[in-house]
């Protein structure tokens, strides 16, 4: 079962979602990570306690618009994660987004995975199934 958040301001509208698998801790982002919503989400991220696992993985499919503020704010995911000793993963299956990522030379610091099951497989043993699925 995943644990879901919701932001809205300013036409701006972010969905998250928390969820942990055998090795790694996965955050769904969808909608729009920018200027009005980027703060949501760091402070989403970065304030939780739960995340135990050697890998996070940012599950960027569903993200329709992101711009510097949303950029700045995974720098920071992964700084974070760093600190704390995990990898960073990052998902999207969308061209136009890893077309950002590239411009912001973040494919050189951060590994890029067209799907959720390509960044687990990339990143150790597991089953595939979610440790909390019930």
């Amino acid at each position: 079962m995943r644990e879901f958040s919701k932001f809205s301001a300013h036409h701006s509208t972010v969905v998250m979602s928390f969820g942990s698998y055998e090795r790694a801790d996965v955050v769904w982002i969808g909608g729009s990570l920018d200027l009005n919503t980027h703060h949501h989400v760091r402070s989403g991220i970065l304030k939780r306690d739960s995340f135990q696992q050697p890998l996070l993985v940012l599950e960027l499919s569903e993200l329709s618009l992101l711009d510097s503020s949303g950029i700045g704010s995974l720098v920071l995911v992964h700084r974070s994660a760093r600190e704390r000793g995990a990898e960073l993963a990052v998902v999207t299956d969308s061209n136009h987004l890893r077309k950002l990522l590239k411009i912001a030379g973040l494919d050189q610091v951060l590994t890029v995975h067209p799907s959720l099951d390509d960044a687990l497989a990339a990143h150790g043993p597991d089953d595939g199934e979610p440790a909390n699925a019930g």
